[in-house]
């Protein structure tokens, strides 16, 4: 069967005028009714309300993808309807049985969502979540097979290492004896050496006795001359190690700092000269004319000039160049910093792009809301930021509409027609964009009469939010020709 293009929305005779549809006086009987009152000739209103009364059927199938379950409708087995938002299958045909009974034995939900679904658990079925790893006690995941891999590893590994494992019983201390089975342990191992270290010991005393009292005064004095002291000593010259190790100390809150010291500790309590660079780590990279560079963190003292501050100075990071070029990261006391450059985000942001008060003496702060950018000045929120966005225009068919941001709404609508007629008929129309409440409607009307007379429409006090209704009207009888009735609304639409 070929595809069937898709309908268009449109209801047959919603647009039609007052009179011209009547409701069909027996729809069981059918057109049969027309011989009883019509003479057989059924009427254009009639024809209106059935082709209409189809529309709407069709209408709401489409809009609601599944019908609505009803009371009074019969349902076979295997129909399918929406009740409360949910949508049910039938298991047996039925009538009046409301699908959303407890244990019902009628109806099935059917079309469950994904937050409808239940977490898998020990005791229920479920959705369960992934889970690569071999390390929880978890008992509402589900393993990969990339976790039995690494199980299988694992495994594997330590089979490996079990096999190269001597076991306790082939491990022997003994030095003397000739077992080929066992094998000696690091305690025989040591037994041997300490008995031949001691042998040879015996004899080296022996050699080394008439040298001793001349060596150990030579060595004592050179020794005392190549140590430092442990405390209160001096060293000169240069000491390279490959890394030193020291047990901390100097914990205890920020206040407490200047009196405490830490693992390394640079004195410079004496120094009094101004605009002085303390360095008090240091460290350098490749040498000079061959891209190199120094990296220092340190302290420098007061700069007469130089965002004083009392008598502090400031705390500084120092990248220098081997060509004298440098840039310096400043702390200052009253806690502002200032960076040689531009300060980049990790997800790539820029300082120097973002807002700045450019001669303004005020602070400006954007904050994003759910409903769009903020603008504060000081301490005063001016709301949120229009963009142009905000303003909206549509167009549908004769009606225009303009949305602003602050929810008021222009609607404009036009009617074309010849002369006017029919001042005893009440007319309406409805806004292409119902308001929240009755707007203020003004009307006017343009005729090809160039002379002096008086026509117009007046709006009925009975129109609402979504329908106008009207008459017109005209003082004499003159024909008005080509004319437009404009309407304009002022109201709300949210």
């Amino acid at each position: 069967m070929a595809l069937v293009n898709k309908p268009d929305e449109s209801i047959f005779a919603s647009s039609a005028k007052q009179g011209e549809v009547d409701n069909f006086p027996d729809l069981l009987r059918g057109w049969g009714i027309t011989f009883d009152q019509t003479q057989g000739i059924p009427p254009m209103e009639w024809f209106n309300f059935l082709f209409k009364r189809l529309d709407e059927k069709h209408a709401y199938l489409m809009q609601r993808g599944l019908p609505e379950w009803s009371a009074t409708q019969d349902y076979n087995k295997g129909s399918c309807v929406q009740f409360d938002g949910l949508s049910y299958r039938a298991l047996k045909a039925n009538q009046n049985n409301q699908p959303n009974e407890a244990n019902s034995q009628y109806w099935v939900r059917w079309g469950f969502t994904l937050t409808e679904i239940a977490r898998a658990t020990l005791t229920q079925y479920g959705l369960t979540q992934l889970y690569t790893g071999y390390d929880s006690q978890r008992e509402d995941l589900a393993l990969t097979p990339k976790t039995a891999f690494l199980l299988k590893q694992l495994i594997d590994s330590n089979t490996r290492t079990l096999g190269d494992v001597i076991p306790n019983s082939k491990k022997s201390d003994e030095v003397n004896s000739n077992s080929s089975d066992t094998v000696a342990t690091s305690k025989a191992v040591k037994t041997a050496y300490d008995k031949g270290v001691e042998a040879k010991t015996a004899a080296d005393n022996a050699q080394h006795t008439a040298n001793s009292a001349e060596n150990i005064a030579n060595n004592a004095n050179d020794n005392a001359n190549r140590r430092v002291s442990k405390s209160g000593d001096t060293m000169t010259g240069q000491l390279s190690v490959p890394n030193i190790i020291t047990k901390h100390h100097g914990t205890g809150g920020y206040h407490n700092q200047f009196d405490m010291q830490a693992p390394f500790f640079v004195d410079a309590v004496g120094y009094t000269r101004e605009s002085t660079f303390h360095p008090f780590i240091k460290g350098k990279v490749r040498t000079k004319g061959d891209w190199g560079t120094v990296f220092s963190i340190g302290y420098t003292t007061k700069q007469t000039g130089y965002y004083e501050n009392g008598e502090f100075g400031r705390g500084v990071i120092n990248l220098n160049e081997d060509n004298g070029a440098f840039k310096n990261w400043e702390f200052e006391h009253n806690g502002t910093f200032r960076s040689a450059g531009d300060v980049v985000t990790s997800t790539g942001r820029s300082l120097n792009s973002t807002i700045y008060k450019e001669g303004n003496p005020h602070d400006i702060a954007l904050s994003w809301l759910t409903d769009g950018l903020k603008v504060r000045v000081d301490t005063t929120d001016l709301g949120r930021v229009v963009f142009r966005h905000d303003f909206q225009y549509q167009k549908i068919g004769n009606f225009e509409i303009r949305r602003y941001p602050d929810g008021t709404v222009i609607q404009s609508y036009i009617i074309y027609q010849y002369d006017l007629k029919d001042f005893n008929d009440e007319k309406s129309f409805n806004w292409a964009q119902a308001f929240i409440d009755t707007p203020i409607v003004i009307p006017f009307i343009t005729t090809e009469v160039n002379d002096a007379h008086d026509c117009g429409v007046n709006i009925l006090t009975k129109s609402n939010h979504a329908t106008v209704f009207y008459r017109e009207y005209e003082h004499g009888s003159p024909n008005q020709g080509n004319l437009r009735i404009q309407f304009y609304a002022i109201g709300r639409w949210k």
